[in-house]
C-alpha cells in the first residue's frame, strides 16, 4: 500500500474509517491536518508504532542458561492454600476434593520470586517409603508448624489454612530426575522462618 508520502509501506501505524494506512505517525498528521478544521500533532496520536520509530536498538537473544532447581534451606512466604472439589476437565480427577498451596520464595536468596505448589489428593492412599499417604504428610507439615492436625474435612481444615496462609516458613529443597530425564522439584516445609521476609505476592493459578 501507498502512503500519502508516496512510499510504499507494508506494516502501517494507522487505518482510519477510509483504507488509509501511513508509513509513520508525521504523515498521518499531516493527511490530517490537510483534510480538517481541527488541528492535531504527533503526541495527541494515540498509536502502537509497529515500525522502528521510537529509536529501539534491537539485542541479540542469548542463553540464560539452564533452569537452575532449589536445593537447600529457603526461606518463603504463603501466596494460596485451598481445599475443595477439582473443578477442571481431567476426568480422573473430577469428584475429588484436593488440597492446595502455593508458596514463594522470599527476596534476598538468590531465588527472588520462585514458586512451589503442593496438590494433596486426600483420598490417595498410595503410601511413601515411610509408609506415609500424602494425606498423612501433610498432617504432619501442619504439626511441623504448630497448627492443628486433627481436621475431619473441609469445614474444620479451612480456618488451618487461614492461619497457614500467615506464616513465613522455612522450607527444605531437593530435587530428582524424572521421566523424560526432567528436573522433579520438591520440598518440605521444615518450621517457620525468623523475622520479616522481603517479596511481593503474585500468585497464579496453583496446577495440578
Amino acid at each position: 500500500m501507498i502512503c500519502t508520502c508516496g512510499k510504499s509501506t507494508t506494516h502501517g501505524v494507522y487505518e482510519g474509517g477510509t483504507s488509509k494506512k501511513y508509513c509513520k505517525v508525521a504523515c498521518l498528521v499531516s493527511d490530517w491536518n490537510k483534510h480538517n478544521s481541527w488541528k492535531i500533532n504527533e503526541q495527541e496520536v494515540h498509536v502502537m508504532a509497529w515500525g522502528n520509530d521510537n529509536g529501539y536498538k534491537p539485542e541479540k537473544n542469548e542463553s540464560k542458561g539452564e533452569f537452575k532447581p532449589l536445593k537447600g534451606d529457603f526461606n518463603f512466604f504463603v501466596n494460596d492454600a485451598t481445599v475443595g472439589l477439582y473443578e477442571g476437565d481431567y476426568e480422573d480427577y473430577k469428584g475429588k476434593t484436593f488440597i492446595k498451596y502455593e508458596i514463594q520464595v522470599a527476596n534476598g536468596q538468590g531465588f527472588d520470586g520462585r514458586k512451589i505448589w503442593k496438590t494433596v489428593d486426600v483420598a490417595d492412599e498410595k503410601v511413601n517409603k515411610q509408609g506415609k499417604t500424602k494425606l498423612e504428610q501433610f498432617r504432619d507439615t501442619m504439626f511441623t508448624l504448630g497448627l492443628d492436625c486433627d481436621f475431619k474435612g473441609e469445614e474444620t481444615l479451612l480456618p488451618v489454612l487461614a492461619k497457614f496462609k500467615e506464616l513465613n516458613l522455612r522450607v527444605n529443597t531437593y530435587h530428582f530426575k524424572g521421566d523424560e530425564d526432567k528436573t522433579v522439584q520438591m520440598h518440605k516445609i521444615i518450621g517457620i522462618a525468623e523475622g520479616d521476609l522481603e517479596g511481593q505476592s503474585s500468585s497464579e493459578e496453583i496446577p495440578f
